[in-house]
């Protein structure tokens, strides 16, 4: 009986010894900017949502998560930067977080109080029409407003936006 039992018990070594031998070796994928870029990007609109969905099961809205995202932000603004600082950074944000593979964004008007542009949404393919743990599109969309509206006000500008062309483009209209 002992025989058996160390039979059986080297079979069972054996066998784990192979199945985790077996096992693929993890590499470091070879990413190109653009792939990596993409990445960032959604983590970057992930991670909001994780956020706002948290906030959600805290009994918060959308809302109330946007304007504290929008407290905390406003801090890393200039004051003093105003109208033509708060269109050079929100359009760099913009740029900074539009995949190299979308088509560009597009100046639509710009005077001496108006600026308006439109970017296009690659987060709208990533996402579609779909909740990702109970938040949509359209909120993440809406959390992207509020918290902009937050920062534009501390800069004594203002700030609209519209989903238009299918929630494929976002324009964005500020003011002085």
């Amino acid at each position: 009986m002992k025989t058996k039992q160390i039979i059986y018990t080297a079979l069972i070594f054996i066998f784990s010894v192979n199945l985790i031998g077996a096992q693929e070796k993890v590499t470091i994928p070879e990413m190109t900017d653009a792939q990596k870029h993409k990445r960032v990007y959604f983590i970057l609109n992930y991670s909001l949502i994780v956020g706002a969905s948290y906030a959600k099961t805290q009994g918060q809205t959308i809302e109330d998560f946007a304007k504290h995202f929008g407290e905390m932000s406003k801090t890393t603004w200039n004051p003093k930067a105003g109208f033509n600082g708060f269109i050079r950074g929100t359009v760099y944000n913009w740029e900074s977080w539009r995949p190299s593979s979308c088509e560009a964004i597009v100046i639509q008007k710009q005077t001496d109080s108006i600026f308006q542009f439109k970017v296009p949404l690659e987060i709208k393919k990533m996402l579609g029409d779909k909740s990702y743990h109970n938040i949509s599109f359209l909120e993440l969309m809406s959390m992207y407003e509020i918290l902009h509206k937050v920062i534009a006000k501390h800069l004594d500008v203002s700030y609209e936006q519209k989903i238009i062309e299918n929630g494929n483009w976002i324009e964005i209209t500020i003011t002085k």
